[in-house]
């Protein structure tokens, strides 16, 4: 159910077509982050932005405390849980900017993150997705994620996807929303990893430009935890397919091995390979071991 005590605000901005971008964020039992992860998005340089956050069921008092936040700019939708995927689409529809950006509900961007990829749009009229560098931190390491160094158009994105020269993720990025309103959308079927996907997804018909400003911080405060069995229908392994062009079947097979933490454990699951799916996962991580010992003597890690 919609929350009606917001919808009257949310229509006004939602017709003024002065918005620039349109925050979405899904939200569930988050209510120890999610306000300073609203408050880095009303702290942006540029006003003319609406943050959409979608309460996809939650249980604990996290739409409670979007609602009291009390900004013009922030519309709270209420939903039955349907998943983090269904509650990014509700936001797709209800965006109403010429650019749509999509943040978790535990993470914050930095004060500058809409000035740098508005100045992107503006030098690149002609482009539909931007994106910038982030930063990389857990409990004993932080480092820029993007290797790429230059700002301009990104040749081969999937190629340099898979180099980590570029990486587009939650929070660093934007589309404009003639691209994605009702033609791309988030495979509802899956919820982890569902991100990656979609991106995937969106490089194939699109020219990307990047900047290696940094925009946002991705903190990791836990290690990785393994997946089990009975998680893989909710996960993108469920479905990935070594498919499509040579960058693109080096991308998906880097990250089949990174699921099974590493080569070997692509050839104890439960999945049979085609020789040629093997020759791909043998090539992607031979040459991913090959450009990160060649970044380590230049000194880039």
């Amino acid at each position: 159910m919609v929350n009606r005590n917001m919808q009257s605000q949310s229509q006004n901005t939602r017709n003024n077509p002065a918005i620039f971008i349109s925050v979405i964020i899904p939200l569930y039992n988050k209510e120890k982050y999610i306000e300073s992860t609203i408050r880095s998005v009303l702290s942006q340089n540029i006003a003319s932005f609406e943050i959409i956050v979608v309460d996809d069921g939650s249980t604990d008092h996290s739409g409670d405390i979007v609602k009291n936040i009390g900004d013009a700019r922030i519309h709270l939708y209420r939903k039955p849980n349907g998943g983090v995927s269904s509650a990014r689409n509700f936001g797709i529809k209800k965006a109403r900017g010429q650019f749509i950006f999509f943040l978790d509900a535990d993470d914050e961007i930095l004060k500058n993150s809409f000035d740098i990829l508005k100045n992107l749009s503006s030098k690149y009229p002609e482009h539909n997705i931007f994106t910038s560098n982030f930063l990389y931190q857990d409990p004993l390491t932080s480092y820029p994620y993007c290797f790429k160094r230059k700002e301009g158009e990104v040749k081969n994105a999937f190629f340099q996807s898979f180099l980590k020269n570029i990486y587009l993720r939650t929070g660093n990025f934007m589309v404009r929303r003639t691209q994605i309103q009702g033609i791309h959308e988030f495979n509802e079927s899956i919820s982890i990893n569902e991100d990656f996907d979609f991106t995937c997804r969106l490089l194939k018909g699109h020219k990307i430009i990047y900047t290696p400003e940094i925009t946002f911080i991705y903190k990791r405060e836990h290690s990785e935890l393994s997946i089990s069995s009975n998680d893989k229908k909710n996960h993108f392994i469920s479905i990935v397919k070594i498919k499509g062009s040579f960058s693109q079947k080096l991308l998906y097979s880097q990250y089949i091995i990174k699921y099974y933490r590493g080569f070997l454990g692509t050839l104890r699951n439960d999945v049979r390979y085609t020789p040629i799916e093997l020759f791909f996962i043998t090539l992607a991580i031979t040459i991913e071991k090959s450009n990160n010992f060649y970044k380590k003597s230049l000194g880039k890690f």
